[in-house]
């Protein structure tokens, strides 16, 4: 089977085709590899900064973020209406009281389950009102 190049299927002259494969590249890869290194180039300048430590101001956000996700499960259960949630440094703190026993291990399961593998403190006292 003869082989014919690039430039004699669009026609002599065609605007959009190099001259040689290669040519305009500067590298002599394959077409195929080239965007394979654009792509791998992108990925490495995007994620990497997600790799970076976390500044004072975004660990206070994170903290914040924490604390107001467990909060927000509290108020969908009226035993946990006395329990105080703070965050600080990934570590959750919860103080005040629950009225028994299945209450404090619904905000125990909740806070682990909110925390983003943060530290929980547990200050509840079992009491009833």
């Amino acid at each position: 089977m003869p082989t014919v190049s690039r430039r004699a299927e669009k026609g002599p002259g065609h605007p959009e085709l190099p001259e040689r494969p290669d040519e305009g590249s500067g590298r002599g890869l394959p077409p195929g590899r080239r965007p394979f290194r654009w792509a791998v180039g992108l990925a490495l300048a995007l994620l990497l900064p997600a790799c970076a430590p976390k500044t004072a101001i975004q660990s206070a956000g994170t903290d914040q973020e924490i604390t107001r996700e467990i909060l927000w499960e509290y108020r969908k259960h009226p035993a946990l209406s006395d329990v105080r949630v703070s965050c600080s440094n990934n570590v959750v703190r919860l103080e005040g009281r629950v009225p028994d026993r299945p209450a404090h291990e619904l905000a125990l399961r909740i806070a682990h389950e909110r925390c983003r593998s943060a530290q929980v403190e547990d200050r509840l006292g079992v009491r009833p009102r």
